[in-house]
């Protein structure tokens, strides 16, 4: 049980670590030049805005836009029922 316990401690520490990594380097990215932005859905308000977490993405957008890096930017998005919020028309 001993030896079981140590290896699933070392298993759980190298994937904090890998994770860890990762989140690192995402934070670190820098933009570079692309023929396109995506922006990928996220949640709209009953009152048709955009989440806090789709704002940033959709500022991260315009940032890449303006700085000339993207030419053209396309949202992503879903309808969940007929007539209910289209979260690429928000966007727009």
């Amino acid at each position: 049980m001993r030896v079981f316990g140590w290896v699933a401690w070392e298993v759980g520490a190298a994937a904090l670590g890998y994770v860890g990594g990762l989140a690192g380097a995402g934070l670190m990215a820098r933009p570079v030049a692309s023929d396109l932005a995506v922006v990928l859905r996220n949640e709209v308000g009953v009152d048709r805005t955009p989440s806090a977490r789709l704002r940033a993405r959709l500022d991260a957008a315009v940032a890449v836009f303006e700085a000339g890096l993207a030419p053209r930017v396309m949202v992503s998005g879903g309808v969940e029922q007929p007539g209910d919020r289209d979260e690429a028309a928000v966007m727009a």
